[in-house]
């Protein structure tokens, strides 16, 4: 798409815009190497699969949140660089999926339960908060010509808002439904994924509620009535509500880090692209 403009001097950020011109991008680019393979004699089942991974779904967090940074810089106009870079880095995330998929497939993919609460928020840091918010913001601004200052104003906004959306994502995957979350229902707790929700959840948890927490990590099958009575000790023991409210703090954290890149003198309109932003992500304040 030629020319692609985000136009945020004249409306609103339109993140549907981004996806579109993203997925755009993403499929010329993927019919470009299927047929490449066929004129070289490949099978088409590689990129048949890649195709039908990258294009079947998702949310582009990580694209909109590059154009997001370029708009936060100043930028306006012409974007047919940063959604080039933005469509690059949904390449780099599916990869990631498929490296996921086959360590999930070894034999040592659960460990012990030993994730105390503080190594599960550094893991949300350095997996959500780092990859997924920080650095895409930060490399649309670097790409819009962005300062030192406005890349460190980035990081105290992204950070925080990248924790709460992992925090968010952990209460998703063990309490939401498939509709809504577009995976199986209660995946988190049928994998003994280690989240910061089962972390305080065993930090308070006594007697037959721990063993049943700590059986999670045991390889075993999780029927309907368990997932429930697992839900239950996550809502008893307040470990449900102890994450909500770390979600908060750090939608506080990130919106007054907003303030503080609004008050040098944010490009107009930029504020309201972070601040839906922050609502996309995790959702409205309680």
């Amino acid at each position: 798409m030629s020319g692609t403009t985000v136009g945020l001097a004249a409306r609103a950020f339109d993140s549907g815009r981004v996806r579109s011109a993203v997925d755009e991008r993403l499929a010329a680019f993927l019919d470009a190497k299927a047929r490449l393979a066929v004129a070289q004699g490949f099978p088409t089942e590689v990129t048949d699969v890649l195709r039908d991974l990258v294009l079947g779904g998702g949310k582009r967090i990580r694209p909109v949140l590059c154009v997001a940074g370029w708009c936060a810089a100043g930028r306006d106009g012409d974007a047919d660089g940063v959604l080039q870079v933005a469509a690059s880095l949904e390449m780099f995330h599916a990869f990631t999926l498929v490296h996921d998929d086959v360590m999930d497939r070894s034999a040592t993919r659960r460990g012990r339960p030993s994730a105390d609460l503080e190594a599960a928020l550094r893991i949300a840091r350095f997996k959500s908060a780092k990859y997924t918010v920080e650095r895409p913001l930060q490399l649309g601004a670097v790409l819009a010509g962005a300062d030192g200052g406005v890349w460190a104003a980035l990081s105290a906004f992204g950070l925080p808002l990248g924790e709460a959306f992992q925090l968010r994502d952990d209460l998703l995957g063990a309490f939401g439904d498939s509709p809504e979350t577009r995976k199986p229902e209660a995946e988190d707790l049928r994998e003994g994924k280690h989240t910061a929700l089962l972390a305080l959840a065993l930090r308070r948890a006594t007697g037959a509620d721990r063993d049943l927490l700590t059986g999670l990590w045991q390889e075993m099958r999780l029927g309907p009535g368990q997932v429930a009575r697992i839900r239950a000790v996550l809502e008893g023991t307040g470990a449900r509500s102890g994450v909500e409210e770390l979600i908060e703090e750090r939608r506080c954290q990130a919106l007054q880090a907003l303030q503080a890149l609004e008050d040098p003198g944010l490009p107009p309109a930029a504020g309201a692209v972070l601040r839906s932003v922050v609502s996309s992500l995790i959702g409205p304040a309680r």
